[in-house]
C-alpha cells in the first residue's frame, strides 16, 4: 500500500501538467478543420498557379531569333484570356483588368471585373469573360453584365459558348453544359481527368482535356470518343479537327476521334491553327513560339520577347499571344516576316502600356442607367412567370411569347428596359440581349 502511495505521489505532477494541457488540446481540436480547410484551400491556391509558376521558372531559357512582332501591350498581370475578332483584339488578365484593341493595338476601352478572368471567348456578336469565382460576364455594352452563374466549388480553367450554351472545364475534373437561362443540363466529372483547361465547343457537341485525355462528348452529354493526352494545357480546334497543348507535343485530333498529327517539343501551355490545319502553332515555356506543318515538322521557331504565351489566337497571317509577364502580342506569321525574323532583320515594337484601373465590385454590374425614350431601342419587360423573373419583348414586330437571355442581376418584376439590340437565337426560340441596357422611367 505504501508503494501504491508513493507511485500515486510520484505521478502527480504529470496528471497536472496532462491537466493544465488539456485546454490547449482542445483548443487545438477545435482548430482542426480550420486547419483542414487552410490546408485545402492553399493547395487548391497552388493548383490553380500551377501554370503561372511553370511559366516563369522556365523563363530564364530563351531560344531562337526575336519574332516578328507588330506590337504588345503591357497589362500589369500575368494574362490567359484572349479573343482576335475582325476588327478588335481583347486580353484579360489575373487582376480582372479587361482591354479592348485595334488591330493596331491601341486600346479602345476597358473594363474592371471584381475577380480575375482566365478566358474570353465570343458567341456570334457576344463576347463573354469567365471569372475565378464561376461568374461570366457579357462584355458587350459599356458595362460588363453578370449573365451565368456556374454552380459548385471547382475553379473556373476554361470555358466555351455555343449559341448560347455554356461549357465549363473546372479543375476537379469536371464538364458542365448550361442552357441559355442558366439551367444546368449536364455535368459530367472523373478525379482522374484533374485540371481541365481545354474545352471547345461547335454543332456536334463539346471537346475537354485534362491531365490524361482529351475526350468528346454530344450535346446530351453521352461520352462519343477518348484519346490518351496528358497533361493538356489549352486547346483550338479547327471546322475538322482539335488540338492540344500538352507537355511534350501539340496533338491533332479529328473529330471523329482518330489522332490527326503529332507536333513534338518542349512543353507547350498554348496552341492555335490555321483555319485549314496546315500551320499549327505552339507557344513553349522557354518563351518561344513555333511553327510546325500539317505533319507535325517543325518549320521555325522564334521568341517572343515578352514571355512565355499561355494562351494563343491565329488571325489573318497574325498570332496573337498573352503571356505569363503580363503581355498581349500581334507576332506577323506570314512568309516574309518569318523569313525576316528568322534573319534578325526585324525591329522590335515600342511597349504601350493599358491603363491603370480602380478596383471593381459586384455592385457595378448592377447599376443600370435610366432613360425617358426608347428611341432606336427595343422594348421589353420583366415579369414573374411560375416563380421566375422573365424577359419579353414589348416592341412590334416581336414574338412577345418568347423570353429574352437577359442578365439576371438587373431584373425586377414589372419594369422596363430599353436594349440596343434584341437579336434571334441561332437555334430559335429564344432571343438575346445585345449592347447597353437602360431602364425606362415613364
Amino acid at each position: 500500500m505504501a508503494r501504491a502511495k508513493k507511485a500515486a505521489k510520484k505521478a502527480a505532477p504529470a496528471k497536472k501538467a496532462a491537466k493544465k494541457a488539456a485546454p490547449a488540446k482542445k483548443a487545438a481540436k477545435k482548430a482542426a478543420p480550420a486547419k483542414k480547410a487552410a490546408k485545402k484551400g492553399a493547395k487548391k491556391a497552388a493548383k490553380r498557379a500551377a501554370p503561372k509558376r511553370a511559366a516563369r521558372k522556365r523563363a530564364s531559357t530563351r531560344g531562337g531569333p526575336p519574332a516578328a512582332l507588330r506590337w504588345k501591350l503591357q497589362t500589369g498581370d500575368c494574362a490567359f484570356g484572349i479573343h482576335a475578332g475582325a476588327d478588335s483584339v481583347w486580353v484579360s488578365n489575373d487582376a480582372g483588368d479587361v482591354h479592348v484593341c485595334d488591330r493596331d493595338g491601341v486600346v479602345q476601352r476597358s473594363l474592371k471585373l471584381p475577380d480575375g478572368a482566365k478566358c474570353i471567348i465570343a458567341d456570334e456578336h457576344w463576347i463573354y469573360a469567365g471569372t475565378e469565382k464561376g461568374v461570366v460576364y457579357d462584355l458587350t455594352g459599356n458595362i460588363a453584365r453578370a449573365v451565368y452563374q456556374v454552380a459548385g466549388s471547382a475553379d473556373i480553367l476554361w470555358m466555351d459558348i455555343y449559341q448560347g450554351n455554356l461549357c465549363v472545364a473546372d479543375d476537379a475534373g469536371g464538364v458542365s453544359v448550361y442552357d441559355p437561362g442558366e439551367v444546368l443540363l449536364w455535368d459530367k466529372r472523373d478525379p482522374q481527368d484533374g485540371n481541365l483547361w481545354m474545352i471547345r465547343a461547335d454543332a456536334q457537341g463539346v471537346y475537354a482535356g485534362g491531365d490524361r485525355r482529351v475526350c468528346a462528348f454530344d450535346w446530351g452529354g453521352e461520352e462519343r470518343w477518348s484519346v490518351d493526352a496528358y497533361h493538356v494545357l489549352f486547346g483550338a480546334q479547327t471546322a475538322s479537327a482539335v488540338y492540344a497543348s500538352n507537355r511534350d507535343s501539340v496533338t491533332g485530333i479529328t473529330k471523329s476521334g482518330e489522332k490527326l498529327v503529332t507536333c513534338e517539343g518542349p512543353t507547350f501551355p498554348s496552341c492555335a491553327t490555321t483555319p485549314d490545319g496546315s500551320r499549327i502553332f505552339g507557344g513553349c515555356y522557354d518563351n518561344t513560339v513555333r511553327c510546325f506543318d500539317a505533319e507535325g515538322k517543325q518549320l521555325w521557331a522564334l521568341a517572343t520577347t515578352c514571355g512565355s504565351p499561355l494562351s494563343m489566337q491565329y488571325r489573318d497571317e497574325t498570332l496573337y499571344i498573352v503571356t505569363d509577364e503580363g503581355f498581349l502580342a500581334a507576332i506577323d506569321v506570314s512568309s516574309a516576316a518569318v523569313e525576316r525574323a528568322l534573319a534578325s532583320a526585324w525591329t522590335a515594337p515600342a511597349v504601350t502600356r493599358a491603363p491603370k484601373l480602380a478596383a471593381a465590385t459586384r455592385d457595378e454590374s448592377t447599376h443600370v442607367e435610366s432613360t425617358r425614350e426608347v428611341g432606336d431601342g427595343v422594348l421589353v419587360e420583366c415579369f414573374k412567370d411560375q416563380g421566375k423573373l422573365r424577359v419579353r419583348v414589348l416592341s412590334d414586330g416581336y414574338k412577345s411569347d418568347w423570353f429574352v437571355q437577359f442578365p439576371r442581376d438587373i431584373r425586377e418584376a414589372g419594369a422596363k428596359y430599353v436594349v440596343d439590340k434584341v437579336l434571334v437565337a441561332t437555334q430559335g426560340g429564344f432571343y438575346r440581349a445585345l449592347g447597353n441596357i437602360r431602364r425606362l422611367e415613364e
